[in-house]
């Protein structure tokens, strides 16, 4: 490509330009049902919408208000290295869903004593499922249009992601950890870490991830019956468990045993550049970003490992994990909440190398302090406790938080 004055440019990572047409409802899902559009495995968990905004968008779709655009992409043929005919869902994922569950009568509109529906007509609609409504409104459904947006044909897989990252780096879309999940789908520590955080089996995304996995040879962990009913009670109905809050967990867990060596990890810009791809920003998340880069980089290199291998995470760190979690489901019901998940896989880090049977009455009363009061605890044990701002790398960084738990935890098991 040339300019005015012959200067030579490349051409974009994308030459071909987007299309888009309007599609019925109907004809959506017929494709949908058919297996012509399927969801990716690099999409999230699709159960994390509440039922008031799941009903508030069929509300929309029953006034013919505007919605927003699906976007769709060409899928990937890895092992012939093609493309197919089979459309990806790239954005829109959790709309389609509903859509589809709607249809099928598997969702019920809130009725409208309970939400601030937008016209009187709600009456004729809300608490109902499709089945149920008048025929006006089902053919108002089914012919509602929604426009698709199509990527280009050939567009690479590492484009794709790209895409998608960009599009759910929006506000109020995706967290951080499904937008990290979703750049390494296609290694299997992060698919144990992902399926790791399931405590719903029956829904739609859990049932999607857990036969993605498969092709890793992984399987749900959460096998033990005890040890599986504290997991499923203690995240069930939560707020908190929206989304991957419950994976995040586990990476944290896993940051909480490497938090040294990820530390050092940091400071080498050459290799965060070289290898990761990365950047060390000094946030939060940008540590969880590139503790997972790390993992994935560890997983595909023939380099000795500096974290774990999935072979350690599979038999040795995740069952500590598990063990702990059953642990502190019984003995601390009153403070072991869902709401503190990162202090608490901190703390579960810094038990690993303990054993529950270790733990006597006195242990008991000062872990279930350091869980709901850590900032107390600290000052009754001579530690400081740095509340962190959002920052890693500091004297009040999420670092020295760490380790403050770390040093808190060896003084009360002393």
């Amino acid at each position: 490509m040339n300019n005015e004055k012959g200067t030579i440019y490349g051409d974009p990572l994308v030459t071909s330009q987007v299309t888009s047409s309007a599609e019925s409802i109907s004809t959506i899902l017929n494709s949908f049902s058919k297996d012509n559009v399927c969801i990716p495995e690099y999409q999230r968990d699709s159960d994390q919408w509440s039922d008031e905004k799941k009903s508030l968008f069929i509300d929309s779709i029953m006034n013919n208000l505007t919605v927003p655009s699906f976007i769709y992409a060409h899928s990937n043929d890895k092992k012939n290295k093609s493309w197919t005919n089979i459309l990806e869902v790239v954005d829109g994922q959790q709309r389609l869903i509903l859509l589809n569950d709607f249809y099928l009568d598997q969702f019920k509109i809130l009725p409208s004593g309970t939400m601030d529906y937008i016209s009187p007509n709600a009456l004729h609609y809300a608490n109902k499922k499709f089945s149920e409504l008048p025929e006006m409104f089902k053919e108002l459904f089914e012919n509602y249009k929604i426009t698709i947006i199509y990527l280009p044909e050939c567009m690479t897989e590492s484009v794709k992601l790209e895409t998608f990252r960009r599009l759910n780096q929006q506000p109020f879309t995706l967290s951080a950890q499904d937008i990290r999940l979703s750049q390494y789908a296609y290694s299997k520590i992060s698919n144990f870490i992902r399926i790791s955080g399931i405590s719903d089996l029956n829904k739609h995304g859990s049932k999607r991830m857990l036969e993605y996995a498969k092709k890793y040879n992984i399987e749900w962990p959460w096998v033990n019956d005890n040890e599986k009913e504290g997991w499923i009670e203690w995240w069930n109905k939560k707020k908190t468990s929206i989304g991957q809050k419950a994976s995040e967990m586990v990476l944290w867990y896993i940051i909480g045993l490497y938090h040294s060596e990820i530390n050092n990890i940091l400071s080498d810009h050459n290799h965060l550049a070289k290898n990761l791809n990365m950047s060390f920003i000094n946030s939060i998340d940008n540590v969880a970003d590139i503790a997972l880069a790390q993992l994935n980089y560890e997983e595909k290199s023939a380099m000795p490992t500096t974290l774990c291998t999935i072979d350690d995470i599979e038999n040795n760190l995740f069952p500590k994990f598990m063990k702990w979690h059953n642990y502190f489901y019984v003995n601390f019901p009153s403070t072991f909440n869902v709401q503190r998940y990162r202090l608490i896989s901190f703390i579960f880090s810094a038990l690993h190398n303990y054993e529950p049977f270790m733990l006597q009455q006195k242990h008991n009363e000062m872990i279930d302090k350091l869980i709901s009061k850590p900032r107390e605890t600290s000052i009754e044990l001579g530690i400081n406790y740095p509340e962190t701002k959002g920052k890693w790398s500091s004297n009040k960084g999420l670092h020295q938080q760490i380790k403050s738990i770390h040093s808190m935890v060896l003084k009360i098991m002393g």
